[in-house]
């Protein structure tokens, strides 16, 4: 299941045999649903410049700081990390019959910060990510 939002949000269902994958929108904030266990993992759109400094960025520093501290180890201004995405690993409180980590991707998704998405780096970033993490039932990303 593939979620996203931004007051309003998408869900895919990544378990389909087929290329398919079911996607809904739902209402909440994808920071607060990750937290409470809604997702296996979460996607946001990151530069490749290593700033996170606007959109949902800053927020994905100050709640998640893993994917801050993994973008770090890249290298700043690379434009070949377009369409790549870096992983962190997020403790959440669980339990032995629940994942207790939350993955939280940094998908480059453009070369520098401001409203310039890069829809091409983009579609790859999220092909990657939907062939790595297969084994992921629920993951949220932005409304874009």
């Amino acid at each position: 299941m593939l979620r996203a939002m931004q007051g309003a949000g998408v869900a895919c269902d990544g378990n389909s045999k087929s290329k398919s994958i079911k996607m809904r929108i739902i209402k909440g904030n994808l920071i607060t649903l990750a937290k409470a266990g809604e997702f296996d993992a979460i996607v946001h759109g990151c530069n490749c410049f290593c700033e996170f400094g606007s959109g949902l960025a800053p927020q994905i520093k100050e709640h998640f700081p893993c994917a801050w501290h993994v973008d770090q180890l890249t290298e700043r201004g690379n434009a070949m990390k377009l369409g790549t995405y870096t992983l962190g690993e997020f403790p959440l409180p669980g339990n032995m019959f629940h994942r207790s980590n939350l993955l939280v991707v940094n998908a480059y998704t453009q070369y520098v910060g401001g409203a310039n998405l890069d829809y091409q780096a983009l579609f790859k970033a999220l092909l990657a990510v939907g062939d790595d993490l297969k084994h992921c039932e629920s993951i949220g990303l932005p409304r874009i």
